[in-house]
């Protein structure tokens, strides 16, 4: 294998971290672009806006410590030419020169009430991203009623933390469907019937409304927490040789290798990709991990000048594991429907907080 190949993996979520582990030992030479000094798993973050005291527990620390034979360059991607991506750091702009390229950026909610919850603007050192998810916290301890807009995972999610940490909050849940509507009709059942039997929290499904327009008086609130509208961070991508590729912010893929449209170098991997495998933005960690595993056999296979194989049978092309609160849950894998105490175990007591920073730190 060329030692001189050089790979650049554009983002420190999920699917860059995975993808630059398992590189690690692959002789290449890998830069890791991401603009924070953590690596945090996003959907723990809702557990610290009610417990502000676990603020941390989302994160590893140090990106460097959890990927220690790459070189982390730390900053935004500004642009990208086909030889090398240009970055704007703590220090300047950066040029990161590659041979093989892979984005793995991710997204984040397009309204700014959730922007706390995933987003590359937030806070980049450790200590000031604690701190900002917990002023975010305060926020919301000190409302006396919330209104939740999004009848997705991320929104039924939110109302059940709030719910069961703050009982004398009012809290509506809005959706401009089936609250839940995404997901398998016998999940859908039990995740309602939570719902509906929790008392400080009312229902408003099939009710659209807009965050260009004021809410209707019976929906305003304290607190008002936009989970709808899905943004890809792909801006850099724009304008430059890849732009092609882009479909409303969407990178265009061949689903079976990942490779770019219209390259032959480039990868791209997570949400930011169509095909996509999932229905909804924001529920594919468990996806995007175990695709960063085959992919980084073809990149192996692209630096040693080898054909590349299909990534196969996806790990699941549709379902959701949803936490209703510490105590229940609810899943499906594809069309198998877990028993609740089961998703209450593997997911509701700890969000997979525990286990996502310790694949991250391992």
């Amino acid at each position: 294998m060329p030692k001189a190949t050089r790979v650049v993996i554009v983002g420190g979520g999920v699917g860059g971290i995975t993808l630059a582990k398992k590189l690690n030992t692959a002789g290449l030479t890998v830069t890791l672009i991401t603009p924070t000094e953590y690596v945090e798993w996003a959907p723990g973050v809702l557990r610290s806006l009610v417990k502000p005291a676990e603020a941390d527990r989302p994160m590893a620390p140090s990106v460097t410590a959890c990927v220690k034979h790459a070189t982390v360059v730390r900053g935004k991607a500004t642009s990208v030419s086909s030889t090398e991506v240009v970055v704007a750091g703590p220090e300047g702009h950066v040029s990161c020169s590659y041979d093989i390229l892979v984005i793995a950026t991710g997204g984040r909610y397009a309204h700014s009430s959730t922007s706390c919850f995933k987003s590359p603007d937030n806070a980049m050192l450790f200590q000031e991203r604690v701190t900002q998810v917990q002023a975010k916290a305060a926020e919301l301890a000190a409302a006396n009623s919330v209104t939740i807009v999004g009848g997705g995972v991320a929104g039924i999610e939110l109302a059940c933390e709030i719910c069961e940490n703050f009982p004398q909050k009012k809290v509506t849940l809005v959706s401009k469907g089936e609250i839940g509507g995404m997901l398998h009709p016998k999940v859908k059942k039990q995740v309602v019937a939570k719902l509906t039997k929790t008392p400080s929290l009312t229902l408003r499904a099939n009710t659209l409304v807009s965050p260009d327009a004021e809410l209707p008086a019976d929906l305003q609130a304290d607190q008002v927490y936009w989970t709808t509208g899905f943004t890809p961070n792909t801006e850099f991508l724009q304008g430059g040789p890849f732009a092609a590729a882009l479909e409303r912010g969407l990178v265009k893929v061949d689903r079976s290798t990942l490779v770019v449209d219209g390259t032959t170098n480039v990868f791209a991997i997570g949400d930011i990709i169509t095909p996509g495998l999932m229905e909804a933005p924001f529920n594919s960690g468990y996806v995007t991990q175990q695709e960063s595993l085959k992919l980084a056999k073809n990149v192996v296979a692209m630096a040693e000048g080898k054909p590349l194989k299909p990534m196969g049978k996806a790990a699941m092309k549709r379902g959701a594991l949803i936490s209703l609160g510490s105590t229940s849950g609810a899943g499906h894998f594809d069309n198998t429907v877990l028993p609740q105490c089961i998703v209450t175990a593997m997911k509701s007591k700890d969000l997979f907080r525990k286990k996502s920073v310790k694949a991250f730190q391992s």
